[in-house]
């Protein structure tokens, strides 16, 4: 009896030094920092040491970035995920540890759209945060140019080709549309007339032939037509006429180009105003000089040079001649009593040639 009750005295002793060995539960918190960048408020976090808890969800956020996790202080990794599950963070009662949340640069793509153009070109990837240069636009359009990027297919240009930008979205994932914006160059339906006092209408019998080109063709026509001007009078203004993007212009000069001028001074004039029209693009047709009568008809020796001239230039730059000279003839029933200018009969066949050069 007596050695049963010293063992069961030794258990006893046993076990208090067992109770005053094992360590208690240590309560701590965890405060939570929203990192470099970061923004938004979050409450403390309460923890006991001898239990598993969960992290709350973050809910601090960063333009343009991503959660990626919680770093201890001082730390630059990422440890712990949104909402983890943690134990044994501290085994100190009452400390306060801080957890620093992490940000991952959002990616987004850019997805370039022709617009009434054609061809193709691939997205192209972007990092939130990170400047880089628009793809160059691939895409082409008939008659037109490239004129930037748009943000809707009806809006204005906002990008230039190859402009460097940054942070089109803050979106994770996101796509961003732009629409080539396109300038016209050439409108083949639009036709400028360059002339003197017959191309506008001045002294003439009906209408203009610019106007019945129109009503032949369907075409919308320009008159450009200056009475008294001559050749050089082309030259000067044919950059502001192109600035309206025919598709073709006609060049009918001579007739005050032979009372003063030289055939070769009105062949340079005529010969610049053709190669500027193809320069840019669009179809010079030239016309021969109609004949003269009456008092005027001393000069058809110089309207017959001039047209033979510009025959001949014409096949030199290959471009289209209406031959007005040769289908005139002498000009009866086609030029007025004044010699110069044209009858309804004569303004219907300049309309009728240029309409079938056309």
């Amino acid at each position: 009896m007596k050695r049963f009750m010293r063992f069961a005295a030794a258990a006893v002793r046993a076990a208090a030094f067992a109770a005053a060995t094992v360590c208690p539960a240590a309560p701590y918190s965890v405060r939570f920092l929203p990192g470099a960048g970061g923004s938004g408020t979050m409450k403390d976090a309460s923890f006991d040491s001898a239990r598993a808890g969960t992290l709350p969800a973050c809910a601090f956020s960063r333009t343009g970035h991503s959660f990626a996790g919680w770093a201890r202080r001082g730390d630059s990794a990422a440890e712990f995920a949104d909402r983890a599950a943690v134990s044994g963070l501290s085994t100190t009662p009452g400390a306060r540890l801080e957890l620093v949340a992490q940000w991952k640069a959002n990616a987004y793509v850019v997805r370039f759209h022709a617009n009434g153009g054609s061809g193709s070109m691939a997205d192209e990837p972007f990092t939130y945060g990170v400047s880089k240069a628009l793809s160059a636009c691939a895409f082409s359009r008939t008659d037109h140019k490239f004129a930037g990027w748009a943000t809707s297919a009806s809006g204005k240009a906002v990008y230039a080709d190859r402009q460097i930008v940054s942070n089109l979205t803050a979106t994770n994932g996101g796509t961003v549309d732009l629409y080539a914006v396109w300038e016209e160059t050439l409108n083949r339906n639009l036709v400028a007339c360059l002339g003197d006092s017959i191309t506008q209408g001045y002294n003439c019998a009906g209408a203009p032939y610019p106007s019945r080109i129109a009503s032949l063709t369907g075409k919308t026509v320009l008159n450009y037509g200056v009475a008294g001007q001559t050749s050089d009078y082309g030259k000067k203004i044919v950059s502001s006429v192109l600035a309206r993007h025919p598709g073709t212009v006609t060049i009918f000069f001579g007739a005050n180009d032979v009372h003063g001028h030289t055939t070769s001074w009105s062949i340079s004039n005529i010969r610049g105003t053709i190669r500027a029209i193809k320069a840019a693009g669009a179809r010079p047709i030239v016309a021969t000089p109609v004949p003269q009568r009456g008092k005027w008809d001393s000069y058809n020796d110089r309207v017959s040079e001039l047209a033979s001239a510009i025959r001949a230039l014409a096949a030199t730059e290959g471009v289209t001649c209406v031959d007005l000279h040769s289908a005139f003839g002498s000009g009866a029933g086609y030029i007025q009593s004044d010699g110069l200018h044209l009858t309804d009969a004569g303004g219907a066949l300049v309309a009728r040639k240029f309409a079938a050069a056309l």
